[in-house]
């Protein structure tokens, strides 16, 4: 089955023709340029677990697809044979306020959940870059995070289980949907991260908490940019810190800070208090509370750098860092002084007291392998990682977006040929081409 119209041929034999998408579409569900040879849309489990045996028996190269939005992620896959979407399932919210918890259909959109859990006083406290328009089992297949991450955890932290499809079409479900410690091996967590590489979720049971009655953001300017990493490491570690901490050092070296206080008005009041006290000692510029339309539009613009105007045609790149954020002073010094030499632009959006930070570089893409090298020696110096989370497929083909994923990849590849023991999901696209 050499060809796109035989490779659909032998489709239909198992699915309605109503599901294939036809061949002059083939190229919008593209996967880091490699066109599938059919995309398929079921409409229900039976039909999606039909589908991934009769792949398993062929070994046929899949990839699962939400929205489309998180297939940037990733090294580019070596083989692309059927793209399977989880839109079209049915997707149910079944969610029950009293217990604080939400059964959910991976396929469904993070802002329509939003939407169903606020009407109950209640919301999801993860804001994953595009999140709004993905849907929960991208976010959960990524576990990319963004700036409320260092007040609320990840989506790690809310999940009670899950119920996923492997590439036999064998339905597991792992955990359940009552708030406890889990005892044993906790199976549920493999698949978070995991890019689609172990199994396709099916639905998802979160924790839920109740909406903040009070969201306040302080705006500071800072000289130089050590002194808002030094100043936001002190707040953070303070007794009267924030849910959101993030330093924006511009092209142009700008640097503008940013502290996000949720909660209710009693508490909020007193943190902010406490803040405008440690910050008004450390900068010329006195901070100040901006407006709830300005702290919506910055905190996007945070939790989306580089995802919103990419463009796999454009040339630039976002290089994730982390570290011990007592060294991240010393990381981004070494990435600026070694940008400036170069003559890189670049920018950062950093959060000191998570120890990680975002880079997005323009006109790199002929000298990527050689700057992520140079990233990943420095990092590597502090402990840290250094990872391409988004660049052009043309750049991506000479790297490894991943890096060295140290010890723990003997475990990752047994893990792999346990579950998936055929190879079929997402081939090529993880950690050392797992």
């Amino acid at each position: 089955m050499s060809s796109p119209n035989e490779f659909q041929n032998e489709l239909s034999k198992l699915i309605m023709s109503s599901r294939l998408v036809p061949n002059a579409d083939l190229h919008s569900f593209r996967v880091d340029g490699c066109v599938p040879k059919a995309v398929v849309m079921p409409v229900s489990e039976r039909e999606l677990s039909e589908l991934l045996a009769e792949a398993y028996r062929k070994e046929w190269a899949v990839v699962p697809r939400g929205s489309g939005h998180s297939l940037k992620v990733g090294n580019s896959p070596l083989k692309v044979d059927l793209v399977v979407g989880t839109t079209g399932l049915e997707q149910s919210i079944d969610y029950s306020p009293s217990d604080l918890t939400v059964t959910v259909g991976a396929g469904t959109r993070f802002h329509e959940l939003q939407s169903n859990l606020a009407k109950g006083g209640h919301w999801l406290p993860i804001d994953p870059p595009l999140g709004p328009v993905r849907t929960i089992g991208g976010i959960l297949a990524t576990n990319l995070v963004g700036p409320l991450s260092f007040g609320y955890g990840t989506v790690r932290d809310y999940l009670l289980g899950l119920r996923v499809v492997g590439p036999d079409g064998t339905v597991t479900k792992n955990g359940g949907r009552v708030v406890k410690n889990v005892t044993g091996f906790d199976l549920t967590k493999l698949h978070i991260g995991a890019l689609g590489t172990l199994g396709i979720i099916l639905e998802a049971n979160l924790k839920v908490m109740p909406l903040p009655k009070c969201d306040k953001t302080i705006f500071v300017n800072f000289d130089r940019w050590q002194t808002g990493i030094q100043t936001f490491m002190l707040q953070s570690l303070s007794s009267y810190n924030g849910q959101a901490v993030e330093l924006i050092v511009g092209a142009d070296g700008d640097v503008k800070g940013y502290i996000r206080f949720l909660g209710s008005e009693s508490s909020v009041a007193a943190r902010v208090e406490e803040a405008f006290k440690l910050l008004t000692s450390s900068v010329t510029n006195p901070p100040r509370i901006i407006t709830e339309k300005q702290a919506m539009d910055v905190w996007d613009e945070i939790q989306n750098f580089g995802w919103g105007d990419y463009s796999e045609n454009g040339d630039d790149v976002i290089i994730r860092i982390g570290c011990s954020p007592s060294k991240i002073g010393s990381v981004i010094k070494d990435m600026f002084d070694y940008c400036a030499q170069n003559r890189h632009p670049i920018e950062i959006i950093a959060s000191p007291a998570r120890g990680v930070f975002k880079c997005k570089l323009k006109g790199i893409t002929s000298v990527l392998a050689e700057t992520v090298t140079m990233f990943r020696k420095t990092t590597a110096r502090f402990g840290g990682y250094a990872v391409v989370e988004l660049a052009p497929v043309k750049a991506k083909k000479n790297i490894d977006v991943w890096g060295d994923p140290g010890l723990g990849i003997q475990l990752m590849r047994r893990l792999k040929e346990k579950l998936d023991p055929n190879g079929i999901f997402n081939v090529g696209r993880y950690v050392e081409g797992i």
